[in-house]
């Protein structure tokens, strides 16, 4: 009886019902024939019924999503009259088998670029009304095809029926093969009649049973391994499945009951997992069975209420799967106007590494042998293919995702400035080859982050290749040059890592790099190109500049702050990956009853934005009405009449002023910017005053062209960007003395997605419709485009941008052309592009928000359930995930709160909020630390001043340049956590796969490995802050006399423990 004690890894299977954008939706789907599934699929389409005259059948991508309409569909007219069934050839992906009353059976073959072309037809003669069909499981170019009297075998390389099985009383519903192609099985009289042939050895059948009652229209039967399973219905109407024994056929090994109704059970059977599908015709039930060797045979895994009737279904071929996502099946339910796909997950504790046992080897691609050696009696088996290739298990971890082949020249880690051993002589290096391994050094060995002068870099390095270089050569090559201006170095990301040294003597050869870029492909190398040209009278001339500072410049820059230290020993992980988040009364704060809201804002807007007093919420209507909550007042939104402003048309967009928290500017479709003052309450007044009284304080007036995107400049004070549907940019300063245009930049030829400044203020990047990609510096000249990127998204249905890593990385948010959202990072400097990631497939379009001083990167939609995380990083891995956000209902946007209104104390280093269509939330995101009487040093460093100005507009104009300000979070009194720093004494020495974790230590690096006695373990003393902490803490904690509890406790004898 241990056969009951072994639990089934695949018991907890879980079906995930996926989002409406997530499906294929508006389809025209036709009438089904009581014969067919309604749709199948393959490696690389799905076929389906849809309506129309005669047999209609519409094709699409396996991987399509989103809405379709008919114009979008390949449409397959198959046959004149009602097309009874269809079904891919398994072994050849592109080739479709259908049949219709009457009519001869037609083989067409797909294309994703091209209509569907007609390639076989097979006349099995006239009066032959076919009902069913099912390739052969192991043999290429082999159907069964059934009808109202008999069973055909079709070779349709041959274009001829070359069997004919008799035995069927009245019209075969469903046909079958068995796992390995012997046995061939038919389901006819309603699903009364079971029949079994043994095709190439006789036309009669080898036995013949009673299945059910058959009280209904409908049958289906399949081989499950080494079961037969037949499902139809009782003599009271209800769904019935019986599984039977296919080496005894005497009584069925079980018999199970389920709904009454008049729609089949639709099974579907995964011989790798063992797991039964069925799925019953017009209802809303998907039962998860799993077949067992004992009693009971069937043993319930999960039941689905979907929430929309079934038409038809279909499971998709195993090699199709997502197996790092722990899916091992993926189920297709057909409705009356959608296709809902849906995975089917093994929940694990962690994704992170693939689960094998989740994933025996399944059948491949390839038939056993031909259609021709199948009847001329060979049984050759399919050759079965692993689902683990090209995945890495548990013993190694999921390899970084490294830049396109042409930016790897960037990789070259920073070493050590000195060498442990002195050079040889050449000629010792020339006598001894085989050091020439130990010259070129290949590791995977998990990376830490040091952050050296507000950079992150690499403690050991990953895939570094130093070849065709001796040790000799190595020394003078690798020393790091701290002479390098700083704009220099922001000017040319990708040698950021690589060694400052003249062009004799650069670790990479200049011949080295240019054949390494001339190999890459052209995908590799985005164009930077200019877009063709545009007349000069529309546009001004548009000229490319590249920033330099002179050396005598002593601004600061941003990434001389040093910024927390995201990693753990061994590992690239961030700090922040255990990110809490709190949500409505956990938080706070909660507003509801918010009544019509906008759901229909333009994709461009970002929806609610916050301020440290107010959330502005635009409200649906033509009159452009926002509705402004305190957030101090968290309250129920009294019923009535909204008390909002009104902007008299259709809102755009909207943005609070950084350093005014009353000053509101919003964008309009009519080409006007109304910028509101929000009046606060005043002391001894008992209302607030309504604003509906209000009137803008100012309004911009932009020649009528649609307002995309207002932007406010991070350091100077009243100076807006408005992003314009003509693809040009204003810049306006706005003051309580009037406002003026300053400046016009024009260099897109389509509308404007996206525009974002930089966080020094020095540079503004614009998206648009042509899919390009534009860098300005404005502040030199209007015309001072420094990069122009064509190609840079690959939709233009929407897309964001936002700079990251001190202003050096450019981050878009936008789609495939399969609408999946992806992000892309480019370079700043040189807009190449470092990292492409794949996120979901969805409608809308991710709206990112970067936090500077943690480098944590928020991204979520409209209409999303969840809010996603990474923290960034300037290398390989680029993108670290968090653990995500996950609320109900969907959200209309979310709105971020600046630095200043967080509770450090609380280690909350995010506050915002989330607008749904009856709420407003607050969320709070935290970190879990268990000492928060202390300040969070690691967590906090000195944050970027976003609420104060540094200029005025004017001064910003005229070429004045700030660095932005920091300033500490600590409150007064309280104590910092201290963080000790690795002495360099504590440093061992490590081979050339590894560098020096700060830039200012001389730690020793030898080419040769050789072993070395351990080092000695130091221990630091306190330091000042570690003192300070023990102070406080002393004064907590009440020691008496100095014994701790377990020193006067009664210890248990020697001789007990013995015993």
């Amino acid at each position: 009886m241990a056969w009951r004690f072994q639990p089934s890894k695949f018991k907890n299977t879980t079906p995930k019902v996926p989002k409406k954008e997530e499906t294929i939706f508006d389809l025209p789907i036709g009438t089904l024939s009581c014969t067919n599934n309604g749709i199948q699929s393959n490696q690389g389409f799905l076929a389906f019924c849809i309506e129309g005259e005669g047999g209609k059948l519409g094709v699409l991508p396996s991987d399509a999503r989103g809405r379709r309409v008919r114009t979008e569909i390949d449409v397959v007219c198959a046959h004149g009259d009602q097309l009874d069934d269809f079904a891919f050839l398994p072994f050849e992906e592109n080739k479709l088998v259908t049949c219709s009353r009457d009519d001869k059976v037609k083989v067409w073959t797909l294309c994703a670029s091209s209509p569907a072309v007609l390639s076989a037809e097979v006349d099995i003669g006239s009066g032959r009304l076919l009902s069913a069909l099912a390739p052969h499981s192991t043999a290429s170019d082999i159907v069964a095809v059934a009808s109202t009297s008999s069973v055909f075998v079709v070779d349709v390389a041959r274009g001829e029926a070359v069997g004919e099985c008799s035995g069927v009383r009245e019209k075969a519903l469903s046909v079958s093969w068995s796992d390995d192609g012997k046995m061939m099985a038919a389901s006819a009289d309603k699903g009364r009649q079971g029949l079994f042939w043994d095709v190439r050895a006789s036309s009669t059948p080898v036995h013949e049973m009673e299945l059910h009652s058959g009280m209904g229209r409908e049958a289906r039967c399949i081989h499950a391994g080494d079961n037969f399973v037949s499902t139809a219905f009782t003599n009271k109407r209800v769904q019935e499945v019986r599984v039977w024994d296919a080496r005894k056929w005497a009584t069925p090994l079980m018999v199970k009951e389920y709904t009454a109704t008049t729609g089949v059970l639709i099974p579907q059977f995964d011989p790798d997992t063992k797991l039964l599908f069925l799925a019953g015709k017009g209802t809303n039930k998907i039962f998860l069975q799993e077949l067992q060797q004992k009693q009971p045979v069937i043993s319930d895994v999960y039941e689905l209420n979907v929430p929309d009737q079934v038409l038809g279904f279909s499971l998709a071929p195993k090699r199709t799967v997502k197996p790092m996502d722990g899916e091992v099946a993926r189920m297709y339910q057909l409705t009356k106007n959608s296709i809902v796909p849906i995975p089917c997950i093994v929940p694990r504790r962690s994704y992170r590494e693939l689960h094998v046992d989740l994933f025996p080897d399944t059948r491949g691609p390839i038939a056993g042998c031909s259609g021709k050696a199948w009847l001329e009696g060979s049984d050759e088996m399919p050759e079965r293919v692993s689902m683990t290739a090209g995945h890495r298990g548990p013993e190694c971890p999921p390899p970084e995702p490294t830049p396109p082949p042409a930016l790897r020249i960037a990789a070259v880690p920073k070493l050590a400035p000195t060498m442990a051993k002195p050079a040889p002589p050449p000629s010792a290096a020339a006598a001894a080859p085989v050091a020439a391994p130990r010259a070129s050094v290949e590791t995977e060995e998990p990376k830490e982050l040091a952050y050296e002068g507000g950079e992150k870099t690499a403690a050991s390095s990953t895939a570094t290749t130093i070849s065709a270089v001796e040790p000799e050569q190595v020394a003078p090559k690798l020393r790091l040059s701290k002479q390098l201006s700083d704009e220099k170095a922001d000017a040319t990301s990708l040698k950021e890592n690589v060694p400052a040294s003249s062009s004799s003597s650069s670790a990479v050869p200049s011949s080295t790099a240019a054949s390494a870029a001339a190999a890459a492909p052209p995908s590799a190398r985005p164009s930077l190109a200019r877009a063709p040209s545009m007349p000069a009278s529309a546009v001004p001339e548009v000229k490319l500049r590249v920033l330099a500072r002179s050396d005598n410049d002593a601004t600061p820059r941003l990434n001389q702050r040093i910024r927390p230290k995201s990693c753990v020993v061994g590992q690239v992980q961030s700090k922040y990956r255990h990110v809490e988040t709190l949500a409505g009364v956990k938080a706070g704060a909660v507003f509801s009853n918010l009544r019509n809201v906008n759901t229909r804002l333009p994709t461009e807007c970002n929806g609610a934005v916050a301020s440290s007093k107010y959330v502005a919420v635009p409200l649906a209507g033509p009159a452009g009405v926002i509705m402004v909550l305190d957030v101090d007042s968290p309250q129920k939104i009294p019923d009535g009449v909204v008390d909002g402003i009104y902007n008299k048309a259709g809102v755009t967009d909207l943005a609070w002023s950084p350093f005014d928290s009353s000053l509101l500017v919003v964008g309009t479709d009519q080409g006007l910017v109304n910028i509101w003052r929000i009046p606060e309450k005043k002391e001894g007044e008992e209302e607030t005053p309504r604003r509906t009284e209000l009137e803008p304080e100012q309004q911009l007036r932009l020649g009528g062209e649609k307002i995309v995107n207002v932007r406010w400049h991070p350091l100077a004070e009243g100076l807006l960007a408005i992003g314009l549907s003509d693809g040009a940019v204003e810049l306006w300063t706005i003051s309580s003395s009037g406002s003026s245009r300053r400046a016009r930049l024009h260099s897109h030829s389509s509308p404007i997605l996206s525009l974002a400044w930089s966080i020094d203020g020095s540079r503004l990047a614009t998206v648009a419709k042509d899919l390009e990609l534009h860098v300005w510096s404005p502040q030199t000249s209007t015309e001072a485009l420094e990069h122009r990127l064509e190609g840079a998204i690959e939709s233009a249905r929407g897309a964001r941008v936002v700079f990251a890593c001190d202003d050096s990385m450019i981050i878009v948010a936008g789609f495939t052309k399969s609408s999946g959202r992806q992000l892309l990072l480019y370079c700043t400097a040189s807009s190449s592009l470092l990292y492409r990631h794949q996120l979901d497939n969805a409608v809308q379009p991710l709206v990112p928000y970067y936090d500077f001083d943690s480098s944590v990167l928020f991204l979520t939609g409209k209409g999303d359930q969840s809010i996603q995380m990474f923290e960034v990083c300037r290398e390989a891995p680029f993108l670290l995930e968090l653990s995500r956000f996950q609320g109900q209902p969907g959200h209309q946007s979310i709105a971020y709160h600046n630095k200043s209104v967080c509770k450090v104390m609380e280690v909350e280093f995010v506050r915002a909020w989330r607008l749904t269509e009856k709420t407003l939330e607050m969320l709070r995101f935290r970190v879990p630390r268990v000492k928060k009487d202390v300040f969070q040093s690691d967590l906090f460093p000195d944050a970027l001043v976003t609420w104060e100005p540094r200029m005025t507009a004017d001064e910003w104009l005229a070429g004045a340049k700030t660095a932005p300000l920091f300033r500490s979070l600590r409150p007064e009194g309280v104590a910092a956590l201290a963080v000790v720093a690795p002495t360099p004494a504590a440093t061992p020495a490590r081979s050339t796969a590894r560098t020096a974790a700060s830039e200012t230590s001389a730690t020793t690096v030898s080419m040769k490995e050789e072993p070395a006695a351990p080092a000695p373990i130091l221990i630091p003393a306190a330091t000042p802050k570690e003192k300070e902490v023990m102070a406080a803490w002393s004064t907590k904690i009440e020691l008496g006399d100095g014994q701790l509890e377990q020193d006067r406790m009664e210890g248990v004898p020697e001789e007990d423990w013995k015993e």
